[in-house]
């Protein structure tokens, strides 16, 4: 379970960044589930996300100053060309290869 707090931002994939406005209870046919009611910051649109849901649908931390400046540096390095079966898988999946080279996997 994830567990936010009112005030705490949070990344939604797909969605930005956002505010964790409120938790609050929402009936739900007979059942009562607790829900993050998220402000985002690029629409300013609230969304409603089932507590029980948040790890799945990817709700998350931002990363930190410090994270920043390590995935800046390891990015900033210079990148091998790809043999051309890597290109080949690259165009195919290309967040998994861009995850594996990052990685240093042996396959894509």
């Amino acid at each position: 379970m994830v567990g936010f707090k009112v005030g705490q931002k949070v990344v939604y994939p797909n969605h930005g960044i956002g505010t964790i406005e409120q938790i609050e209870q929402k009936q739900i046919g007979a059942i009562a589930l607790p829900f993050y009611t998220l402000r985002l910051a690029a629409t300013n649109s609230l969304v409603l996300v089932p507590v029980s849901n948040a790890s799945e649908v990817g709700l998350r931390r931002p990363i930190t100053s410090a994270e920043c400046d390590t995935l800046f540096k390891a990015l900033s390095g210079d990148f091998a060309t790809l043999p051309t079966i890597g290109r080949i898988a690259s165009r195919i999946f290309p967040t998994r290869c861009a995850l594996a080279i990052f990685l240093k996997w042996p396959k894509c």
